[in-house]
């Protein structure tokens, strides 16, 4: 689905949380910002729990390898897609073959990308919210890095297990 050519250094697979196991010392977890992760979602018509990419203020650069629709919220970094500015908090359709570009600083520190469908994120105790402590949830239980493919969410009509 997406292919990350550049990644920040900490960018993770989040959903809304994972609740009901901190008696068991697990976090809560999931987005950082739940307003900017909620409207991203919704702006591309995924539930709540569906998995977005939590992106840290740093460029990353993405190629996708299907069509898919997109939308950015939060801030901290500007999206483009082949070299063409896109407007936060609203979707975008990309076509399969194009190079998603986020750079140039902005206000915010952290922004939310999500994908109608939502990203295929191994689930722990029912959230796929990584936990970096524990090395579980999102992606492999760790931070995004070059090279990783993101692949959809094999069950796109919501987004859960």
């Amino acid at each position: 689905m997406i292919r990350l050519e550049q990644c920040g250094w900490f960018t993770t697979l989040q959903d809304h949380c994972r609740s009901g196991w901190q008696a068991y010392g697990v976090s809560l977890g999931g987005a950082m910002d739940l307003e900017a992760f909620t409207l991203a979602n919704a702006l591309v018509l995924n539930e709540m729990h569906t998995a977005t990419l939590e992106i840290t203020q740093a460029p990353h650069r993405f190629y996708t390898d299907e069509d898919l629709v997109v939308a950015f919220t939060g801030g901290g970094l500007q999206p483009h897609c082949n070299g063409r500015k896109l407007a936060m908090n609203m979707p975008h359709f990309i076509a399969a073959g194009n190079e998603i570009v986020l750079q140039a600083p902005t206000e915010g520190f952290r922004m939310y990308m999500s994908v109608m469908g939502g990203f295929e994120a191994y689930r722990l105790f029912g959230s796929c919210a990584t936990d970096l402590a524990l090395q579980a949830g999102g992606y492999n239980g760790r931070a995004l890095r070059k090279g990783d493919l993101l692949r959809d969410n094999p069950d796109k009509s919501h987004g859960q297990e």
